[in-house]
């Protein structure tokens, strides 16, 4: 009878061993279903920098609403995404369109006039083409205003 006893003890603690390696294995797999996704974005990102620090991609297009100008930086924001642009000395600056008499901007107009920096308001829409300087900021190399805000 003690026998009987001391393998059905045995057979429990093995159980519970199986069992406990079991739930530890189905826990280390769902944590490393709920982290791929992450490590995932991370190699994404890894790949996109790699792609706009190339000097193959020589610039890349920004556009949107200038939200905020602080010195020679302005913030250019997009479907409530934001990026700040440092304006160099020697950027092109070009209107796409002339404002007519009411200050609205015709569509079918497309007149290149020369700019400054002075010209780019808050509420202003446009786009600048931008590189990223060896610190890793935005820089604009030119600058086409579509719209002159306020």
């Amino acid at each position: 009878m003690a026998t009987k006893k001391t393998a059905l003890v045995i057979s429990l603690v093995v159980a519970g061993i199986i069992f406990a390696s079991g739930g530890f294995f189905c826990g280390v797999l769902s944590e490393k279903q709920r982290v791929a996704p992450d490590i995932a974005k991370i190699s994404n990102l890894q790949r996109v920098e790699n792609i706009v620090s190339s000097k193959v991609v020589s610039s890349i297009i920004a556009r949107g609403k200038v939200s905020k100008i602080s010195g020679k930086t302005i913030t250019l924001t997009s479907n409530s995404e934001s990026i700040d642009i440092f304006v160099r000395e020697n950027t092109v600056f070009l209107s796409r369109f002339t404002p007519g008499a009411d200050g609205k901007l015709p569509k079918t107009t497309v007149l290149e006039k020369p700019l400054g920096f002075s010209d780019i308001k808050i509420g202003s829409t446009l786009s600048a083409t931008i590189i990223i300087s060896p610190a890793g900021a935005a820089e604009a190399v030119s600058v086409a205003i579509f719209s002159a805000g306020s």
